[in-house]
């Protein structure tokens, strides 16, 4: 009988936090279950930060083959998930994770999608990061037949359409309420814009010349740019740089997100339904950013329930079990709760010796207040 399998990336989970099993079966007791039924070993990614990793995850080829990074694993041969569906798997991706993107393909082999993301942010992203050359180069562009404009015309559609795909196709039970929301209204407006792109591709033109990519999804569908509007997104974007900038002053600065925060409570719930419902043999591939964006406040209900563990790290900082930064260490004994809730699912359905648990991560974060080099290069976080 094939086993179940359960894939669980923790963004950012660095290996000391496990290293001590010790130390490790007192601040997080479900990872450390976990480990007491397998093994513990130490791995190193072929890169160090999620966009550049991901592909290697997916379809163990490194991150610059095949055209490089910046399209995920569109151009890639195969994704592994693809190869696990063909062997009669059911799979099922559950991601918090705004790197999954679109039109990346990263949901290639994936029969049912539980992508709780900020599409405001991954259009912003696909924009600055992807396309950024030929946005450079429309400044150089006299006219729409240029040939910047030829190679962002297609990959522009292709994101919005893709966008509204990912909208209409993602099961909404792990979205908060507020990125249900905002997510529905990024959905319609990427239609308009759809639309405008056939109609009006000049008016389009425009926009991508001229604004910012983080202001683009504001003028979605919109034939002309409201300069009123625009002054205002200004203004308030220069404040939120500027009190970020003054914040990385300090040496632990906690600050607000530019897109919405999922955590891994938001999706236990679905996790759970999903687990009791499968019935083939799955394959679950989970990505949850609570330990990369471990010094948010963006959502301080989230960050006060952390609070709840402290007297318990401060406990284990006194006997020497660990070295990070609290906030750090508080977010990973809130993830492990969470896991805890998989351990005892699967346990009360029979299922935990039925079930493959891989816990990984793509990148150990540098800054979690570990006596490390205050300072590295790139390539050495």
């Amino acid at each position: 009988m094939s086993k179940n399998v359960i894939f669980i990336l923790l963004d950012s989970l660095r290996f000391d936090t496990v290293e001590d099993e010790k130390a490790s079966k007192i601040l997080f007791p479900n990872i450390a279950r976990v480990q007491r039924r397998g093994f513990t070993k130490r791995v190193t990614a072929n890169a160090q930060a999620t966009q550049f990793v991901m592909p290697s995850i997916f379809s163990q080829s490194y991150p610059l083959d095949y055209g490089g990074y910046n399209n995920g694993i569109r151009e890639r041969p195969a994704s592994f998930v693809e190869c696990i569906r063909k062997s009669g798997y059911s799979t099922f991706l559950m991601s918090a994770c705004n790197q999954i993107g679109v039109s990346n393909g990263y949901d290639r082999g994936f029969e049912h999608l539980h992508t709780a993301i900020d599409y405001r942010h991954i259009l912003e992203y696909r924009l600055e990061k992807t396309l950024s050359y030929d946005l450079d180069r429309l400044s150089n562009d006299s006219a729409i037949e240029g040939v910047a404009w030829a190679r962002i015309k297609p990959e522009l559609e292709m994101m919005l359409r893709s966008i509204v795909d990912n909208i209409e196709n993602s099961d909404k039970v792990s979205w908060p309420h507020a990125l249900r929301r905002m997510n529905t209204t990024v959905g319609h407006k990427c239609l308009k814009e759809i639309e405008l792109l056939g109609k009006n591709p000049e008016a389009v033109f425009t926009k991508i010349r001229k604004l910012r990519p983080r202001f683009y999804w504001r003028f979605l569908g919109e034939p002309t740019i409201d300069n009123i509007r625009l002054f205002k997104y200004r203004v308030l974007e220069s404040l939120s740089w500027r009190s970020r900038r003054f914040l990385t002053k300090f040496r632990h600065p906690f600050f607000f997100l530019a897109h919405h925060q999922v955590v891994s409570h938001d999706q236990i719930e679905a996790l759970e339904s999903l687990l009791s419902q499968a019935t083939r043999p799955h394959y679950i591939h989970i990505h949850w950013m609570d330990l990369h964006d471990f010094r948010s406040l963006s959502r301080p209900l989230v960050f006060l329930r952390r609070l709840k563990f402290l007297i318990k790290w401060l406990l284990a900082r006194r006997r020497g079990l660990t070295d990070r930064h609290w906030a750090y260490d508080l977010a990973v004994m809130d993830v492990d709760q969470v896991i805890g809730r998989i351990l005892d699912n699967l346990e009360s359905t029979n299922s935990l010796e039925d079930t493959i648990i891989l816990i990984t991560a793509d990148h150990g974060y540098s800054d979690a207040g570990s006596p490390r080099r205050k300072k590295q290069d790139l390539g050495f976080r």
